[in-house]
Parts: structure tokens; C-alpha cells; sequence
């Protein structure tokens, strides 16, 4: 019923309380009993609420994040962008969505199996932790299919990130006599009022940069 730190401070109030009271009111052996019993009953319920409360972070965490790369999964990400685009209206913030898409993620599971795909994922993943601010929001919203959300940065420099990302990637030595790449798309919010629609401006970007050849940004 109570986070932990809650619990603890009723639970030291409790016995600052009681225990002289019932020192004062009972018997030796009686207040013995009581503090003992109190003591162990105490130290179960913390143990107890700290597993619980762990468990309760753990499935939590599992809820809203990808297993393989540790990103964000596609739960959080509409509650994410409804909240750039209120908070863009309220102060005029920019923001800037990238939706990248691994070139050729086919024939790398095809040629060089599952295991080798899914190396490519996780480093990907971790490329974009170390590569993006605490601020921007990364996620993993298909196979081979990443989203990021760039936080109060404009047009000129969402270029630049995205640049920035697609040179790294490429840089990447992820496959052994192999390049990997990417195709970017980038979408700033603008005109647009909904989320759905941002993503679909944003999708549209990348279908051009894949058409236009592939290791590309389109904004």
C-alpha cells in the first residue's frame, strides 16, 4: 500500500510509539515478547516489500522496453509523442522525429543467420544509448526498425543527429567483411497536430530514402 521509504517511516514511527508504552504499561517478559515479536514481524514485511516492490520495477521495465536491444518497445511510444506535441504547442519547443530502417536486414538473417541478425540488433541499440542525449527517446518499433525522438531540436540540427547516426552506423564494424547501413527518415512536428500522422510523415521519408538508393537521410 506504500513505497518502501513510506513503509519504513510509519514503520520506526510505529515503534518509537508503542514499545515504550508497552514497556511502561506490561510486564517484563510480556514486553519482551512484544518488542521481539514486533522486531521480526518488521524485519519480514521489509524483506517482503523490497522483493515485492523489485518485482513489481521488473515487470514494469519489461512492460515498456524491447528484450533484445533494451530500448523502448511501441507502449510508450504514443503516450511519448502525444507529450511533444502538447508540450510543442504550449511552448513552441521543437521537436523531431527519426524513424531508421537497417538496409538489407533480410539477406544478412538469410545469408548469415538469425544469431548474426540479431548481434546487429543489439548493437544498434547500443549505439543509440551511448549515441543520443538522456533527454531523446529511442525505440525498437519493428524487425529491424528504430524510432527516435529528438527533444527540443529543431530542423538544421535534427540533419545533423541523423547524419551524424547514419555515419556511425556505417562505421560500425557489426559484420566481419560486411558494411551495415541504414535509411533515415526525418519529420519535424510543423503543421502536424497528431501522432499518427507525424509517424506517417516520417515512414513516407524513409520509403523515399530506400528509393533513392538506401544509406541516405530524407527530410
Amino acid at each position: 500500500m506504500m513505497s518502501e521509504r513510506q513503509a519504513w517511516m510509519s514503520n520506526i514511527i510505529f515503534a518509537l510509539v508503542n514499545i515504550p508504552v508497552v514497556w511502561y504499561l506490561f510486564a517484563t517478559d510480556e514486553a519482551i515478547r512484544f518488542t521481539i515479536t514486533f522486531s521480526l514481524v518488521s524485519a519480514y514485511s521489509a524483506v517482503f516489500l523490497h522483493v515485492v516492490s523489485k518485482q513489481y520495477s521488473d515487470l514494469q521495465k519489461m512492460a515498456i522496453t524491447d528484450k533484445l536491444t533494451g530500448l523502448y518497445n511501441r507502449t510508450m511510444l504514443k503516450d511519448f509523442l502525444e507529450h511533444a506535441i502538447h508540450q510543442a504547442n504550449r511552448t513552441n519547443t521543437a521537436h523531431t522525429l527519426i524513424i531508421m530502417d537497417v538496409d538489407h536486414f533480410k539477406n544478412i538473417n538469410d545469408e548469415l543467420g538469425h544469431d548474426t541478425g540479431d548481434h546487429v540488433l543489439i548493437q544498434l541499440g547500443e549505439f543509440l544509448k551511448n549515441s543520443l542525449r538522456e533527454s531523446d527517446k529511442a525505440f525498437r518499433i519493428g524487425g529491424e526498425e528504430f524510432l527516435v525522438l529528438l527533444y527540443n531540436t529543431d530542423g538544421a540540427n535534427s540533419i545533423d543527429i541523423a547524419e551524424k547516426i547514419r555515419k556511425g552506423i556505417e562505421n560500425l564494424s557489426l559484420i566481419p567483411d560486411r558494411s551495415v547501413t541504414v535509411s533515415i527518415g526525418v519529420a519535424g512536428l510543423s503543421s502536424v497536430k497528431d501522432w499518427k500522422q507525424w509517424m506517417k510523415t516520417c515512414d513516407m521519408k524513409l520509403y523515399e530514402a530506400k528509393n533513392k538508393g538506401r544509406n541516405i537521410v530524407v527530410v
